[in-house]
């Protein structure tokens, strides 16, 4: 989606636009903060020889996310029963603003946000869980994550905390109660 909505923003060959969105090594950068939206901006355009608005560029880049609908009654049952939801999250500061702008579910349900371009790391790193679990500030055991990558997984598995790949709500909701959760799901 990305692709195509830059592609036809900028002007510039589709694949020159797939290129620059999956250089890594650059990605990472911007989502670890060590670029700003203006800054890796600059490097598309002078990667593809174009000038798309920073604004318009923007928006085509994070105007790509859509909520996972089946997991949001999960989360309104975990939150009822009074249980700590947060988020960690490997993103850029633009998708975060417009994720965060555009669904209220992200400002609202969520007390603890932790995200990679805010704190100079990313998943699956040992010390962006530490930050989390600093920031959660309860003991890494007392944590529970799910995630649909499987090293993030074993990450925070190696870190002592409770952690399950993403499959379903089912499947979080079943972990969950066999951890001793109690909620209506």
């Amino acid at each position: 989606r990305a692709v195509d909505q830059i592609t036809r923003l900028s002007g510039a060959p589709r694949d020159q636009v797939q290129a620059f969105i999956s250089d890594e090594p650059l990605r990472m950068r911007w989502e670890c903060g060590q670029l700003s939206a203006r800054e890796y901006h600059e490097h598309f355009c002078q990667r593809t020889q174009t000038a798309p608005p920073l604004a318009d560029w923007k928006q085509a880049a994070s105007d790509i996310f859509e909520p996972n609908a089946e997991i949001i009654p999960l989360l309104v049952h975990l939150r009822t029963s009074q249980h700590r939801l947060g988020v960690l999250s490997n993103t850029c500061d633009s998708h975060w603003e417009h994720v965060c702008t555009r669904y209220r579910i992200m400002r609202e349900m969520f007390s603890v946000r932790v995200v990679s371009f805010q704190e100079g790391a990313a998943k699956p790193s040992p010390e962006f869980f530490s930050v989390a679990a600093d920031r959660a500030q309860v003991a890494p055991e007392q944590i529970f994550f799910t995630d649909d990558f499987p090293d993030n997984v074993r990450t925070a598995q190696g870190l002592g905390w409770q952690a399950v790949l993403y499959e379903s709500p089912r499947g979080v909701a079943d972990a969950l109660h066999e951890l001793g959760s109690r909620f209506n799901y």
